[in-house]
């Protein structure tokens, strides 16, 4: 818990709430001066709650994960907020707000449960899940996904039986859902839980075990997507060599690579 000197900023992700104070009770904080119901503002953003001085200048601010926050109903349309700051110095205080503990109550729940699912992708994340952080994908553009185009499904298994050839090109993206084979009416997800390796061959062939056994066209590329059980699904496009291929799939291709088998 830090005083602070309030700087405009832009909200990234959720919107502030902020709460009118009916009164201060048993005030606890390290300010020159100390605020009153008349002069401050209680405020919930996405990681920390604030109690903010109305001149705009000065407040005092905390971590959710750092405070402990309890709301109790009071009469009518106010509720008791009582806050401890678990930081050396920090803020303890108790304040009645001019609104409902339903919706204070539900406010606070919603931000400590982001919180909570954060910290959950970050375990995971640290644990070989690479596809569930941001910022694999931030370079990628606003759809947050590269993708081959005129690509046709030549051979393979997936899953638990035979995919369709395809007769018609379609659009393999590569993005936080996975591999996505998309056309106008069908679509195939290969999730990256499942991918083991990708592979890419230079023209139309087929692929055994990373071995080109026959090579039907020396033009465009053949990918080969291996499953962590050992399937392959074989897909090939004339539109791209072999180069600017591996290109754009050496980030996740290095990726595979590098990340533990979580699906053992």
């Amino acid at each position: 818990m830090i005083p602070w000197a309030f700087r405009a900023t832009s909200n990234a992700m959720t919107k502030e709430s902020t709460y009118s104070v009916a009164s201060i009770d048993g005030l606890r904080a390290p300010l020159p001066t100390v605020p009153t119901e008349r002069d401050c503002d209680f405020q919930l953003s996405d990681a920390r709650w604030r109690l903010v001085f109305r001149d705009g200048r000065r407040g005092v601010s905390g971590g959710l994960l750092n405070s402990q926050l309890t709301v109790e109903r009071k009469r009518g349309r106010t509720c008791r907020v009582s806050v401890v700051d678990d930081t050396k110095g920090g803020f303890t205080g108790t304040l009645v707000l001019r609104a409902r503990e339903a919706t204070v109550r539900r406010d606070l729940d919603d931000r400590l449960g982001s919180l909570e699912r954060a910290g959950t992708v970050v375990d995971e994340v640290a644990a070989g899940a690479w596809w569930k952080d941001a910022r694999v994908f931030e370079g990628l553009g606003w759809s947050q996904r590269c993708s081959m185009a005129g690509v046709h499904y030549r051979a393979g298994w997936w899953g638990t039986g035979r995919l369709q050839p395809s007769m018609l090109p379609k659009v393999l993206d590569f993005g936080p859902r996975g591999i996505v084979l998309r056309g106008w009416r069908t679509r195939l997800v290969i999730p990256w839980d499942a991918v083991g390796s990708m592979r890419i061959h230079t023209g139309e062939a087929w692929v055994y075990d990373d071995v080109v056994e026959h090579q039907f066209n020396p033009l465009g590329t053949t990918l080969v997507v291996r499953s962590l059980a050992g399937q392959d699904a074989v897909f090939y496009t004339p539109l791209l060599s072999a180069t600017d291929a591996s290109q754009l799939v050496a980030p996740f291709a290095a990726r595979l690579e590098a990340s533990p088998n979580i699906a053992e």
